[in-house]
C-alpha cells in the first residue's frame, strides 16, 4: 500500500527485501535491496532523519553482502568458479560504489562523511569528531567502524574473487582483482 503512494519509499523497499529474502526468494529481494540502496529519499514517507536513513541504506548492504557472498561461495564450492566470479564482480561493483559515495558538500565545499555514514547536521568536524548511530540493539556504531566494514566486505570480495581467479589459472587476472 506504501509503495502505491509511493513507489520510491526506501523503508519500504527494505521490508520488502527482507520478507522475501525470509521465504527463500533471494532473487527478487534482491531488486528491493537495490533500490532501498540506490533511490533518492523523497517525497511522500521521505525520511528527515538522515541517521535513519544510513542505517536503512546499510542494511541493504548487508543483506546484498550476504546474498552475492553465499551464491559465490556456494559456486566456488561446486567449483563453479567463472559463476561465483560474476557474483563477486557484482557484489564488489556494490562495495565501491557505496564507498565513493558523495565526499563533499556541494553547498559550501565542507567535507562530510559518504553517504552511508549519513550527514549528520549541526555538528562540528574535527580530527577528534566521531559521529555515533547506534545498531540493533542500541549498540553504538561510529563512522569509523561503518566505513571499516564496508573496506573489509570489499577485501574478503577481492580475495575471494583472486582465488577463483587463481583456482581457474588465470594470473593475470588474479593480479587485477587485488
Amino acid at each position: 500500500q506504501v509503495l502505491a503512494v509511493n513507489p520510491g519509499h526506501v523503508h519500504a523497499r527494505l521490508s520488502i527485501g527482507q520478507n522475501l529474502r525470509q521465504r527463500g526468494k533471494e532473487d527478487e529481494a534482491v531488486p528491493e535491496f537495490m533500490m532501498a540502496l540506490q533511490l533518492p529519499n523523497e517525497g511522500p514517507g521521505r525520511l528527515a532523519d538522515e541517521v535513519a536513513l544510513s542505517q536503512i541504506r546499510r542494511a541493504a548492504i548487508q543483506q546484498l553482502t550476504s546474498i552475492f557472498g553465499k551464491r559465490a561461495n556456494q559456486l566456488s564450492r561446486q567449483r563453479q568458479h567463472r559463476a561465483s566470479i560474476e557474483q563477486l564482480q557484482k557484489l564488489a561493483k556494490i562495495l565501491r560504489e557505496s564507498l565513493s559515495g558523495p565526499q563533499y558538500d556541494d553547498k559550501n565545499g565542507d567535507e562530510v562523511a559518504p553517504i552511508l555514514t549519513g550527514n549528520v547536521e549541526h555538528t562540528e568536524w574535527n580530527e577528534s569528531t566521531t559521529a555515533v548511530f547506534f545498531g540493533a540493539g542500541g549498540r553504538q556504531i561510529s563512522q569509523t567502524e561503518v566505513l571499516c566494514q564496508l573496506v573489509t566486505d570489499l577485501a574478503r570480495t577481492e580475495s575471494n574473487m583472486t582465488a577463483d581467479y587463481l583456482e581457474l589459472g588465470e594470473r593475470s587476472n588474479a593480479e587485477d582483482a587485488l
